[in-house]
């Protein structure tokens, strides 16, 4: 009997084969999941350290630059007699086809997504006088980037430690910047107006009075008959490339002696090409039309005159340019630019004026206000010389042709280059996109 109990009690207490292998089993479930989320967060884990140290190595590529790029160009220095000029040395000038930018693209290699960026700029010393010119170069080989300085011109004998390579014709010492780059794209920004292969940037920009640039004639046509606008001299009528103004209204009361400070009355002369015919402003009026996002610039001369136009009053006496549509209304948006005569021949006469607009307004014309307050200043006379009005040619932040490669003659209205840099670790990439304006690139002008 006891020996038959022991048997059964032991019987109880064991596992029997199925028992076994659906434990054997739950296990091996449990391993493989627990081994699943394992390399999961291992892969997260190497993936997350790609993406930011990928990230990193973008931007520190990006804000380098942008502190190392920013003076392209940078040209005026002081000189030990403390007067200032421009080193000629600050150009790229290509052959006979002088480049007076202060910058170089070309592509690393054939097959590869990088470019090689060359810019020239100033270094100063602690007071702000001239020390030397640098040509700093940034350029990839393999996945690596690379920078390198040298010294094109200085006033020191012995290299600079940061830029020691003294002579022109030597190979640059490169600096390992960044590893791991797959992208590295340097755009410049299109200008506005961009050369041809008969014309350049300057004659195209040209809208007033031709946008043929070497026509210089204009001609000023009175409004007058509506509103408070009344007819004033217009010598030569036909018009030229100076144009004389006298016998304006005033808003002065004689018999007191006071200006009459709501007095409205006014004249005002549009610019139109000199061609001879007759018809109001309206018919005769040189219509253009101005874009958005297109930089603008008015210019035109007033010279001293010895006579009463002297006693102009700004503050008081009006004098100023604009645009009016045809109903001879101001564009919305667009207000007038004041402008005074010059009181004394010290003075300079060159008035210029630039702007843009945020929509399209077409088909307007460029008008001369006066209105006087003066009692004597109204009496006088004054020219208007080579009125114009053109597009500006630079433009900072045009970027919409990723593949443009200015003509050697449009670089110096370049005042931007976007950066493009893509780079990867553990398979994991990051891309910036930085604008660097280099304001300072181009000719002395």
């Amino acid at each position: 009997m006891k020996n038959r109990l022991n048997k059964n009690s032991w019987g109880k207490s064991g596992f029997t084969l199925m028992e076994l292998m659906v434990y054997m089993a739950l296990v091996g479930v449990i391993v493989v999941i627990a081994g699943q989320v394992f390399s999961d967060s291992t892969k997260f884990r190497v993936r997350s350290e790609g993406m930011i140290r990928a990230n990193a190595i973008a931007s520190d590529v990006a804000l380098f630059m942008l502190e190392d790029i920013g003076q392209t160009g940078a040209k005026s220095a002081r000189e030990a007699d403390g007067s200032f000029s421009v080193r000629d040395s600050l150009y790229m000038k290509t052959g006979v086809s002088v480049d007076s930018s202060s910058f170089r693209i070309s592509k690393s290699c054939n097959t590869c997504n990088t470019d090689t960026l060359t810019v020239r700029r100033l270094r100063y010393y602690e007071s702000g006088a001239f020390k030397a010119v640098e040509e700093v170069k940034w350029f990839t080989h393999g996945k690596k980037l690379y920078r390198s300085c040298r010294t094109v011109e200085n006033t020191f004998s012995n290299a600079d430690e940061e830029c020691p390579v003294l002579d022109a014709s030597s190979d640059y010492e490169p600096v390992e910047i960044a590893d791991y780059i797959d992208t590295f794209k340097v755009i410049p920004a299109k200008p506005r107006v961009v050369s041809t292969e008969t014309k350049s940037a300057a004659a195209l920009s040209y809208l007033l009075p031709s946008t043929d640039a070497s026509v210089k004639a204009f001609r000023l046509v009175p409004r007058y008959g509506e509103g408070d606008f009344e007819l004033l001299a217009v010598d030569p009528v036909a018009g030229g490339s100076s144009v004389t103004l006298s016998g304006f209204v005033t808003n002065y009361d004689f018999e007191i002696n006071e200006p009459i400070p709501e007095g409205q009355k006014a004249n005002q002369v549009f610019v139109a090409p000199r061609d001879g015919t007759s018809g109001s402003w309206r018919t005769l009026c040189k219509k253009v039309t101005l874009e958005p996002q297109v930089e603008y610039e008015i210019s035109f001369t007033v010279p001293y005159a010895a006579n009463n136009s002297r006693m102009f009053c700004p503050g008081r006496d009006y004098a100023a340019v604009g645009f009016r549509n045809e109903d001879g209304a101001k564009i919305e948006g667009l207000d007038d630019f004041n402008f005074f005569l010059p009181a004394s021949s010290t003075e300079s006469s060159l008035r210029k004026f630039r702007f843009s607009v945020n929509t399209q307004a077409a088909d307007v014309c460029m008008a001369f206000t006066f209105a006087s307050y003066s009692p004597v200043a109204a009496s006088g006379q004054l020219s208007l010389v080579d009125v114009a009005l053109k597009k500006v040619a630079v433009s900072s932040f045009n970027f919409e042709e990723e593949n443009y490669t200015p003509r050697t003659e449009d670089k110096k209205n370049v005042k931007a280059l976007l950066l493009k840099v893509v780079a990867t670790r553990n398979g994991e990439g990051s891309s910036i996109r930085q604008v660097i304006p280099i304001p300072s690139n181009g000719p002395k002008d």
